[in-house]
């Protein structure tokens, strides 16, 4: 018997070549499947190296170190060091200070030579220094350090109009003096305005734009006198705060020194009693308005005088407000009275 070969083209022929064609299908998967194992994307290369990583998982998370640039951002400003010479001017012109608010002009100058020796490019040094030499009649070397000071490039508005103040003043009282830049504006004092009318040197130290010495919590705003009876010398002294400040009563205290000048032209301290009284009652330093105090001394030859001020002439006074013991602001009249007796920087009993 004989049998029949299949035609071409049948199904077992078919069967075959559908076979063969998944088998190739699946071996073109596992080859690119085994080659992305081995090779990581291109692009999750990129990306890990310019702004993240890709951890073994294959998850990407975002670099989370800081560079150097945003560090120093974050780190909190400090402020610059000073150098030993800064820090020692500072202190030199603290020891001037106490000098200076007594109106004791030659003791208070040699601490700003030497400030300025260390500091000769500071214009806060150099006014201060400029200033003293004024109130020592030495005013064209005054005027030639102020000079200086207006030369400087960076100095700041504020400083500058300051400066020009100064130097303005200066030539009004001396106008042989050469002009050096004066403000456009008519020149004010900051001590007291009346003075550049009289050509009078101003009765105090210079002042901060608020119109308190440097560190100072209470200031002097006046001192003037005043006529309640004929027996009696009346002083009528205001005082402000400083605006911000916290000023305790159990911590002020104001001082006032009347002084007689003898039969034989001695200048002596009174051994009168004088009283104190305060006239803007209550004392609590509020709603920036000065709280008056009036000092009160028997003239010499009345009958509340001391016997010992007989033949005696009233001269003077000095005047000093002090807060935690330290002196504030001082004034006096005639001014070479902080001079011969100067005022306690301290006092004793604080």
């Amino acid at each position: 018997m004989r049998s029949k070969l299949p035609a071409a083209g049948g199904p077992r022929s078919l069967t075959l070549i559908l076979s063969l064609w998944l088998l190739g299908i699946i071996a073109v998967f596992q080859l690119f499947a085994l080659t992305f194992k081995v090779v990581p994307p291109i692009g999750g290369k990129l990306i890990a190296e310019s702004t993240g990583a890709v951890d073994p998982g294959g998850i990407y998370r975002p670099n989370v170190t800081a560079t150097p640039a945003l560090a120093e951002a974050a780190a909190p400003a400090q402020p610059p060091a000073q150098s030993p010479e800064a820090q020692q001017a500072l202190a030199l012109l603290a020891e001037s200070q106490k000098f200076q608010r007594i109106g004791d002009w030659e003791k208070a100058l040699p601490f700003l030579q030497q400030a300025v020796a260390l500091q000769d490019q500071d214009p806060a040094v150099l006014s201060k220094y400029a200033y003293v030499l004024g109130r020592l009649q030495r005013e064209e070397e005054a005027l030639a350090v102020l000079k200086t000071v207006l030369a400087m490039p960076r100095l700041e508005p504020a400083d500058r109009l300051e400066v020009q103040k100064l130097a303005s003043f200066l030539e009004q009282t001396h106008s042989n003096v050469q002009s050096i830049a004066p403000p456009k504006a008519s020149p004010v004092d900051v001590l007291n305005p009346t003075n550049l009318a009289t050509n009078e040197s101003p009765s105090g130290p210079l002042l901060e734009a608020d119109g308190f010495q440097p560190g100072a919590a209470l200031g002097i705003v006046n001192v003037r006198k005043i006529e309640l009876d004929k027996d009696n010398q009346t002083l009528r002294i205001g005082i402000k705060s400083r605006p911000g400040s916290k000023v305790d009563n159990r911590n002020t205290e104001v001082r006032v020194k009347f002084f007689e000048k003898t039969g034989g032209g001695d200048v002596v301290l009174t051994e009168s009693k004088g009283q104190l009284e305060w006239i803007s009652q209550p004392i609590d330093w509020k709603d920036d308005l000065p709280e008056l105090v009036d000092a009160i001394c028997p003239l010499p030859g009345t009958k509340a005088a001391s016997p010992t001020a007989a033949g005696n002439s009233y001269y003077g006074y000095t005047v000093g407000i002090y807060f935690n013991g330290e002196l504030q602001d001082s004034r006096s009249e005639p001014e070479n009275l902080q001079v011969d007796f100067p005022l306690e920087l301290f006092l004793s009993n604080k």
